[in-house]
C-alpha cells in the first residue's frame, strides 16, 4: 500500500467516524421521540389512577379561620359532612406560593357554580397571611388552616 492509498484509507476512515458522531445522536434523539410518543397516545388521557377514585372522602375536620367572614358570618370550619353528595374541589394554598395566586381567579369562577362545592385550605401561613387570600378580592366557600 502506497502513500496516497494510506491517507485515502484514513480519510475514509475519519469521513465514517464523523459521520457516526453525527448520526448517533440524531438516531437516539429520534429514538426516544418515537418512544415518548407512544406513551403519550397509550392508554386513556381521561383515567388517572388514584387509590381514592370511586370511595368516600377521607374524614377531615379543619378549624375556621378567625376572622374570615362571608356575607357577614364567621366562615364554618370544614367537616367530613360537608363532602357527602357533593361535587367537591379540594384546593391547598398558601400567600407565598405564586402558582396558588395564578389559579385564584379560576377557583373564584368555579365557586360561582353552585354545583361544585369549593374549599381552600392554606398550607402553613400564619392567620394574618391567611387573609391576604380574602384582601386580593377572592372568595372561597371555605378556608381553612391546616397548622
Amino acid at each position: 500500500m502506497n502513500s496516497t492509498e494510506e491517507a485515502l484509507s484514513e480519510r475514509g476512515a475519519w469521513l465514517w467516524r464523523r459521520r457516526m458522531m453525527l448520526l448517533v445522536p440524531v438516531v437516539g434523539f429520534l429514538g426516544l421521540t418515537g418512544l415518548f410518543m407512544a406513551r403519550l397516545n397509550s392508554g386513556d388521557p381521561s383515567r388517572i389512577p388514584s387509590a381514592l377514585i370511586g370511595h368516600p372522602a377521607p374524614p377531615t375536620t379543619l378549624p375556621p379561620l378567625p376572622g374570615l367572614a362571608r356575607n357577614g358570618e364567621p366562615v364554618p370550619s370544614i367537616d367530613a359532612a360537608l363532602f357527602q353528595g357533593k361535587v367537591t374541589l379540594v384546593n391547598v394554598w398558601a400567600s407565598w406560593c405564586v402558582p396558588c395566586r395564578e389559579e385564584a381567579s379560576l377557583l373564584t369562577g368555579i365557586a360561582a357554580d353552585r354545583r361544585i362545592h369549593v374549599i381552600g385550605i392554606n398550607y402553613k401561613d400564619r392567620a394574618d397571611l391567611c387573609l391576604l387570600w380574602r384582601s386580593m378580592g377572592l372568595s372561597l366557600i371555605l378556608v381553612a388552616r391546616e397548622r
